[in-house]
């Protein structure tokens, strides 16, 4: 799906293109090279990714946080936010590493945030 919607962004004038978990049954090495993918479309497209992984999160210029909250009457609301820069690293340390994500998850996340290949 990732290289069909890359062929036809670069034939059409699309000026937004969504993925939803392109990512899904890949890791390593391979959700680096679609983070990269990815980050040549966005100099020409507004990209707009839901992952869990964070490979290709780190890239992003911006991050909008999703979470669902249960109110008092037991109905269940979405909400979304956008992440303060100082909140990034906590939040993609925690996709990578759990809850209890340490401060060597935190290092490998700085280093997914500083890779630049454009």
């Amino acid at each position: 799906m990732l290289c069909l919607k890359s062929l036809l962004a670069g034939a059409n004038t699309l000026p937004t293109l969504i993925f939803d978990e392109i990512d899904a049954g890949i890791s390593g090495e391979t959700a680096i090279q679609v983070a990269k993918i990815l980050q040549e479309l966005s100099v020409k497209h507004q990209l707009i990714c839901i992952t869990h992984q964070a490979q290709l999160a780190a890239r992003a210029n911006r991050h909008l946080y999703i979470y669902k909250d249960e109110d008092q009457h037991a109905q269940v609301h979405t909400y979304i936010r956008e992440l303060a820069p100082e909140e990034r690293l906590d939040v993609l340390a925690e996709m990578l590493g759990g809850k209890s994500a340490t401060e060597q998850t935190r290092e490998t996340v700085r280093q997914f945030m500083l890779q630049d290949d454009r």
